[in-house]
């Protein structure tokens, strides 16, 4: 899992986090476990405003992950791009979670 801290025109204070799990420990709940630290750190002692995920629109299962952990899906930051895997062109859907002492 990595942070990267980032200040962005819409929040003081952003965080984009990204979870690689490898295909032998998935299934687990490993990503769900790891990203709720991260939210409640990023929340907490880090005191950003938000945090935001980037998820291939072929990735179905870390999407329906991370709504459920309260993400919500911001098309208007998605990310159209050229493949690394050869796959031609790709959107990287964008989710945002804002922190709770915004809302």
């Amino acid at each position: 899992m990595g942070f990267g801290i980032r200040e962005s025109t819409e929040y003081h204070r952003q965080v984009d986090v990204a979870l690689v799990i490898h295909p032998f420990c998935r299934g687990q709940r490993l990503g769900s476990a790891a990203l709720e630290l991260a939210v409640g750190y990023a929340f907490g002692p880090m005191a950003c405003d938000a945090i935001t995920a980037g998820i291939y629109e072929f990735n179905d299962l870390p999407m329906l992950m991370i709504e459920k952990l309260g993400f919500e899906r911001t098309p208007a930051l998605d990310v159209v791009e050229e493949s690394k895997w050869g796959m031609g062109t790709v959107v990287q859907r964008t989710y945002v979670i804002e922190s709770p002492r915004d809302a």
